[in-house]
Order: structure tokens, then sequence, then C-alpha cells
């Protein structure tokens, strides 16, 4: 099964439902309307076909089974070998008290630019499957960081990190005295 890489993701559907109508006499005959239902469905809700490389591929080598196992696992996605990434929870609240503390005054982080940071600033990726999810804002919401970290949306879609608020403003004082040595510790 080759088919040809589309650009435009809604067109994607388009191509498998065409080459299916010509590899399959039964599929054929179906209306195409029809037969491009059943390839969303098999994509959306079945899990029958996944994505890899822009193309539509059998779930099984499809980029979000690999998310799946890699979570259930606790397995890091789209790691080379030789690169270092964050592999605890403490590693993980350490450098994101660090990356909030160096936002001053704001003390918040876009959360699209959460992966950018830890590679520029820590040299260490953050893959959330290492902690069991498979999207960055599941784990940031995870309740193991909530007591001390929250996300936020802003401007309706745009989302930051935060300091959790906390009736002890003193755990917010001692990560604001500890980040630069948890900075510098982390380099």
């Amino acid at each position: 099964l080759v088919l040809r890489r589309v650009d435009d993701a809604s067109h994607r559907h388009y191509v498998v439902a065409l080459w299916l109508q010509d590899v399959s006499d039964r599929l054929g005959a179906l209306p195409f309307g029809q037969l491009l239902a059943i390839v969303r469905c098999s994509v959306q809700t079945l899990g029958l076909l996944g994505h890899r490389n822009g193309l539509l591929v059998p779930w099984s080598m499809s980029e979000e089974c690999e998310r799946r196992v890699n979570a259930c696992t606790g397995k890091p996605t789209a790691v080379k070998q030789d690169e270092q990434y964050v592999k605890t929870w403490d590693e993980l609240r350490q450098c994101l008290r660090a990356l909030l503390q160096a936002q001053q005054p704001a003390m918040e982080i876009e959360v699209s630019k959460l992966k950018v940071c830890f590679r520029t600033v820590f040299r260490r990726e953050l893959s959330e499957t290492v902690f069991g999810h498979r999207c960055l804002s599941k784990l940031l919401s995870d309740p193991r960081l909530s007591d001390e970290f929250r996300m936020q949306t802003v401007m309706g879609s745009r989302y930051v990190l935060q300091f959790a608020p906390s009736g002890d403003s003193g755990k917010v004082a001692q990560a604001e005295q500890r980040a630069p040595a948890m900075l510098q510790d982390l380099q």
C-alpha cells in the first residue's frame, strides 16, 4: 500500500477513499460519500487508521498508536537515543519551577513554548509519554503537579502555565528562592 503524500490534511481522507474505490469491488460499489464516512470513522472513532509522516496508515503503524504504547510503558516519544530527557516527576517539577521563576515579573510561560524551553535551557527533551500521558496539556493538568502549578487559558485559546495559587504563600516564595540554584544544577 503506497499512497501519495497529501499536504492538505482535509484531503487525506479523500485520497484513501478514492484508493479504496479503485482497489475493492465491494467498496467501489458504495456511494463515495458513504465510503468517505467510513474512512473518517476509521480514523476518528474506530482507531483503525492513524497518521504517520502526513499519511493515513494502519493504526498499528501510526504515531498515535506509538504515543499510546509509550504512555502505557513510560517510554519517551520522538527522543533520539543520544538525547537526554526528563525522567522523573521531581526533575520535571524542578525544571518547571526554574522556567517559571525566570519569567519575571509574570511568572508564567506559554505551554506551546515549553518543549522548546526545555531543549534550549536544560538541553533535555520533555516527553509527556514518560509520565503516562499522550499530550502535554494532560501532563500539565496531572494531579501530581496541580498542587504547585496550574494551566490557564488566556485570550480564548492560548494556554499558559503558572504557579498555582496557594493558601501557603511560603511555598511559592521558597520556589522563587531555590529557582536560580536549580537552574544552574540542571544545566
